[in-house]
């Protein structure tokens, strides 16, 4: 039986306060939650239903069973799901040798958590070992974040920053590919080896004081017929196609 003390801390977690104040938080889902404890999460309470408390999936790993209407009651999922963990945030700080021979994602003001995890998971797909958020970015351990990275915050660094301290601390030279809309084709842009790519507000774009360290004005260019394409690309669907670009360049130069 869930303790009154169990449900107030999960309920509690939907908060970013009370996140950062216990550096915890929670991952609902099967698959997610194996995902996590499987590259190595640190895991702080696993509860499962009764009926899936020996899924091989969790048999090496110490849990509390709970009954459907127990987890129903901490969810925040429409659908309720079988098991329900607390996992430790990872302590993370950010070191300039970090960025060296690598690119990098830096988001700036990404305001909805489902951009943000769906980001998270492109960027563990291409490889991509760092994240750096701008201090207005949305939470990386947000419940609807997590959801959204199905596990792949567990396989990338996420670090939050101060822009203007960040941007400053940067080498000379150091390559920083801003996405816009009136910038250069990407599949006509050559990409360095290492760098940064910038991806910006949903709404509003790069903000203004980013947009001043932006060394390549990048673009994803439209196919469609001209007056019939969207204005813009979604943040996650820009990202997801720089990324691609990329690595696609990358692999070329390795060959």
């Amino acid at each position: 039986m869930l303790s009154k003390k169990t449900i107030k801390l999960v309920h509690s977690l939907n908060l970013k306060k009370n996140r950062m104040l216990h550096g915890l938080f929670v991952a609902e889902g099967t698959k997610t939650i194996y995902d996590l404890l499987q590259t190595g999460m640190p895991l702080e309470l696993l509860l499962v239903e009764q009926n899936h408390k020996d899924t091989i999936l969790f048999s090496n790993y110490p849990c509390q069973a709970v009954s459907s209407e127990e987890i129903k009651k901490i969810s925040n999922l429409k659908n309720t799901p079988p098991a329900i963990a607390i996992f430790k945030i990872p302590a993370s700080k950010l070191r300039m040798s970090d960025l060296e021979n690598k690119m990098s994602l830096f988001c700036d003001q990404i305001q909805d958590p489902g951009n943000l995890g769906t980001i998270i998971r492109t960027a563990s797909w291409f490889g991509i070992e760092n994240i750096i958020c701008s201090s207005g970015t949305t939470d990386a351990y947000n419940p609807k974040t997590i959801q959204a990275s199905m596990g792949a915050i567990a396989q990338v660094k996420i670090f939050y920053v101060k822009s203007k301290e960040f941007f400053s601390a940067l080498p000379a030279h150091f390559p920083v590919y801003g996405t816009v809309l009136d910038g250069n084709n990407i599949f006509r842009q050559q990409f360095a080896r290492h760098g940064l790519i910038v991806i910006g507000n949903e709404g509003h774009g790069i903000s203004s004081l980013t947009d001043s360290y932006i060394t390549h004005r990048i673009s994803v260019p439209s196919f469609s017929s001209p007056g019939t394409s969207p204005e813009s690309l979604n943040a996650s669907a820009a990202a997801a196609i720089v990324c691609a670009e990329f690595c696609r360049q990358n692999s070329l130069l390795s060959n």
